[in-house]
């Protein structure tokens, strides 16, 4: 091996070490409550071991470590449920329900298949890298390897649309959020492509065997960049600005700050009258910022008050006035006079797709219905 590979290889493996200790920190600072972080871990555990198993293959160390081939053969099944999840907890909070585990019978199916190599000796791996045994000896029922590449490929791209309509309306409600939705979105796309483009080649014969570190790249793209991103995630969802997330700087911490209960509850008072009497939120590019200097206070104390009186964080808390706008102009006035997209601009929201999925995680209907409903009523 070269020494540029070498210097490649050893970069990929700092960059699939970063994503094993990044996982394992996320699962142990969520202590397995906070959803969103275990999915954020194990999506980039996934892919670390990817990452791992693709170097093996690229720069000649499957004999010294026989135990990691194949190791990522499953993860293709694994990615797209697990970031579509993710994408989705984001915005739409913690959605645990017995309905998610379809989604991860493909892979446990894959995974259930590889199975008896995995837990093959290592003396049996050997004598398959040394051409004494067939690959397919492993498995009572040998499958190509292109059916799987054919069904992952087609299971990346399902996700991938899924994130894309599920996800997108809702992230297009705050600016900030949109931004990091698009950086986070568009790294998952990179590796899909990237994915199929390395069998494709692979399989039409215009590069050998590993030759192409398109994938390989774009896994360890994916693994520095989705981890940065999934750290600041809960700072834009706070209402903080995308560019000012993204600097390393010391968070203040709330319980070092000087605001005493009593001015807390003062502040939120304020921020609620201010709310109701002057709707910032129908601006779309209302920021922590805006709010809290009209407010005259900082940005971390206001977001301590929503957080801790608000019981969310500023992008619900947000969207949760909108809302409740929305529903007094439903109830006030009929269809003729204003319909359900025109209700939603003047609100605050930009499409009609995210007001009427936050309008029914909100009220539990949907705004044709709540106002059909209240009408009748009145």
């Amino acid at each position: 091996m070269g020494h540029s590979n070498s210097i490649l290889a050893f970069v990929l493996l700092i960059v699939a070490a970063h994503g094993v200790f990044f996982s394992l920190s996320q699962l142990v600072l969520s202590r397995l409550k906070n959803f969103t972080r275990v999915l954020l871990a194990a999506i980039v555990l996934s892919f670390s071991i990817l990452l791992i198993e693709n170097v093996v293959w690229m720069f000649d160390y499957a004999i010294d470590f026989v135990h990691f081939i194949a190791m990522g053969s499953p993860i293709p099944f694994l990615m797209g449920p697990l970031t579509y999840f993710y994408f989705k907890n984001s915005f739409h909070g913690q959605t645990k329900s017995m309905t998610m585990v379809w989604h991860f019978v493909p892979f446990l199916l894959v995974a259930g298949y590889f199975t008896p190599f995995y837990f093959a000796s290592t003396a049996a791996k050997l004598d398959m890298m040394n051409n004494l045994r067939d690959f397919t000896s492993f498995f009572p029922y040998y499958i190509s390897g292109k059916y799987f590449f054919v069904a992952g490929s087609l299971s990346l791209m399902t996700y991938t649309f899924f994130i894309y309509h599920h996800c997108y309306s809702t992230a297009a409600s705050m600016k900030e959020v949109k931004k990091w939705f698009y950086l986070s979105f568009f790294t998952f796309v990179f590796y899909v492509v990237n994915h199929i483009l390395f069998h494709v080649l692979s399989y039409t014969g215009l590069v050998e065997g590993c030759s192409y570190y398109g994938v390989s790249i774009a896994a360890a793209t994916f693994i520095a960049l989705f981890s940065w991103f999934g750290t600041i995630r809960p700072k834009l969802f706070e209402g903080y600005l995308l560019a000012e997330s993204m600097l390393p700087v010391q968070e203040v911490k709330y319980k070092s700050s000087a605001l005493t209960a009593t001015a807390e509850q003062e502040l939120f008072e304020m921020l609620e009258l201010h709310m109701a009497n002057f709707q910032p939120y129908k601006n779309e590019a209302l920021n922590l910022e805006k709010l809290a200097d009209a407010l005259g206070t900082s940005r971390h104390h206001l977001s301590q008050v929503i957080n801790n009186k608000a019981g969310m964080n500023f992008f619900e808390y947000i969207n949760y006035w909108r809302i409740k706008e929305a529903q007094r102009l439903l109830i006030e006035s009929s269809a003729s006079q204003l319909n359900v997209i025109e209700v939603a601009y003047m609100v605050g929201f930009n499409n009609k797709v995210s007001f009427n999925k936050s309008f029914k995680k909100i009220t539990g209907t949907t705004p044709t219905q709540f106002r059909k409903t209240n009408q009748s009523i009145g």
